[in-house]
């Protein structure tokens, strides 16, 4: 279950910071003005992403209470959104070292808790749990490292999305409300 949700995260996530890092550039690239109808389609377009729609309206809802935003602050309202995805590959990752570790700690309770006498019956015994137990560690490492791929390649998408964002709110979004 949990390598299902992961992919289904990394899809997702793929897709968005894939499309809207190729949106983001266009939009920063045009003049620096965006008509109502512009931001009107932008906001359409993004109601179909739920995370780019928050980011928008909160960006758009604090610009109108203000005069504008610094950098700072414009991070401190989209990086949480944005890191997100980042943050929940990494715990997909650390679920599979844990329930690893988990099996190891169990094969081997299981293999001490078996051997009542020293003889060449439970030795091999106790051998074989300890392969067990250790084999779980390494096939948790295995199974970690996967999402671990998927969060670097997020990490770098989102990084030019924030970028892109960052862009888009100072130069066109803000002004628009502000």
């Amino acid at each position: 279950i949990n390598s299902i949700s992961i992919y289904i995260q990394f899809s997702k996530n793929n897709h968005l910071f894939r499309y809207w890092n190729k949106k983001l550039l266009i939009l920063n690239e045009e003049s620096d003005e965006m008509s109502d109808e512009e931001l009107e389609i932008v906001k359409k377009d993004a109601i179909a992403y739920p995370f780019i729609s928050e980011m928008i309206n909160r960006l758009s809802e604090i610009s109108k209470k203000s005069e504008g935003l610094n950098l700072v602050e414009i991070h401190e309202i989209i990086d949480p959104s944005i890191n997100r995805p980042v943050s929940r590959l990494n715990q997909g990752a650390s679920s599979f070292i844990i329930l690893g570790l988990f099996f190891t700690v169990a094969g081997l309770l299981g293999g001490l808790f078996n051997l009542k006498e020293f003889n060449a019956q439970t030795i091999k015994l106790l051998l074989s749990n300890l392969q067990v137990a250790f084999s779980t560690t390494i096939i948790g490492i295995i199974l970690a490292s996967i999402p671990k791929l998927g969060q670097f390649r997020i990490e770098k998408l989102s990084e030019n999305f924030r970028y892109q964002f960052t862009l888009f709110a100072r130069n066109k979004l803000i002004p628009h409300y502000a």
